[in-house]
């Protein structure tokens, strides 16, 4: 079901979905996976998608993971030097 106030957001049993334009992440937790397999059946059921796999980037941000200390980081170099480029 879409969140208040952001038609683009949707959250349930444990998944989370963002989009914009043709760019969809979904997001869970390891217990929640089987349910998110489900929702990308689901879409792809009736949209033509290409699964990218593990997320690098979004909207021209670069995201970073380390899995062992569970951390994430988020950039937006590549953007910032494409600006400074002009």
């Amino acid at each position: 079901m879409p969140t208040a106030g952001d038609e683009y957001i949707f959250t349930g049993e444990g998944v989370l979905l963002f989009f914009y334009v043709d760019d969809i992440v979904i997001l869970s937790l390891k217990e929640q996976k089987a349910r998110a397999d489900e929702v990308v059946k689901t879409l792809k059921a009736t949209y033509e998608m290409h699964n990218l796999g593990e997320m690098r980037s979004f909207l021209g941000i670069t995201i970073t993971r380390n899995r062992k200390i569970r951390r994430r980081w988020m950039s937006h170099e590549q953007y910032i030097t494409e600006l400074a480029a002009f």
